[in-house]
């Protein structure tokens, strides 16, 4: 059985709590708390970030990034005690990023999504660790993102939903799906609809059953509305904290 602990972030960025080999730990971040520390989180982004950051549009996108990558630099390097500017990334053909290895010779393994104003990270010594977030009021095109990528047993299981019902589930699987995906790498097109969480209702957390990948279990968090969270850990973990205001919890 999973031991889980949710802690609120307090006075943002004490350093984190050492990792046991078998726990996890997750962080949800909040742009505005963050903005506090902006000057210091921009300090620390590589040229490589900045010049990524640069290109893109919208101010509030520019910001989001700093504060995002910053808090991310913060917290891995907390972990590794390590000096968060001088962390380098490698990234995958996916553009999944990992640490380097000359940063990283324990092998922490780590995994981020973001939506809007708030980011989601999820770090620890056992791989693999998936985490995804979405917004669940934006516009999206549910019955053609089902038809697409979802299994058709959970397709038949949506359909005999009301609409608000509908919406709801639709985005706990969708979550899943893309923890899952990230955890491993895989390509999303031949990936999500193979994998079938229609009898994953009511339950606190299930297990993932799929023929070309490792089992795991995929948990929903409770982030508040109108959010939506999904992490998937390896089956080895023990221990997971969730570092967020007391109101969002595992569930």
């Amino acid at each position: 059985p999973i031991q889980t602990v949710s802690e609120p972030t307090g006075d943002w960025p004490q350093p984190p709590r050492p990792l046991a080999e078998t726990g996890v730990a997750v962080w949800c971040l909040r742009a505005p708390l963050l903005a506090r520390h902006a000057d210091d989180l921009a300090t620390l982004l590589s040229p490589d970030e900045l010049h990524r950051r640069d290109r893109l549009i919208r101010e509030e996108d520019r910001t989001r990034f700093t504060l995002f990558r910053g808090a991310l630099r913060r917290i891995l390097a907390g972990h590794l005690n390590r000096d968060p500017a001088s962390l380098q990334f490698d990234y995958s053909p996916n553009g999944k990023p990992t640490l380097s290895p000359t940063d990283n010779p324990r092998s922490l393994t780590f995994n981020l999504s973001h939506t809007r104003d708030v980011m989601v990270l999820v770090c620890g010594w056992t791989a693999p660790l998936g985490i995804d977030i979405e917004w669940t009021q934006r516009t999206a095109d549910v019955d053609g993102i089902v038809a697409r990528f979802f299994h058709p047993n959970e397709q038949a299981a949506l359909a005999n939903l009301s609409p608000e019902h509908k919406q709801a589930r639709f985005f706990a699987w969708w979550t899943a799906k893309e923890a899952v995906v990230k955890a491993w790498g895989t390509g999303i097109s031949t990936a999500l609809p193979q994998l079938d969480f229609s009898r994953w209702t009511n339950e606190a957390s299930a297990i993932i059953e799929h023929q070309a990948l490792p089992i795991g279990r995929v948990f929903h968090l409770d982030l508040g509305a109108p959010l939506a969270s999904a992490l998937v850990v390896s089956p080895a973990v023990t221990d997971l904290r969730l570092h967020a205001s007391p109101s969002q919890a595992v569930s």
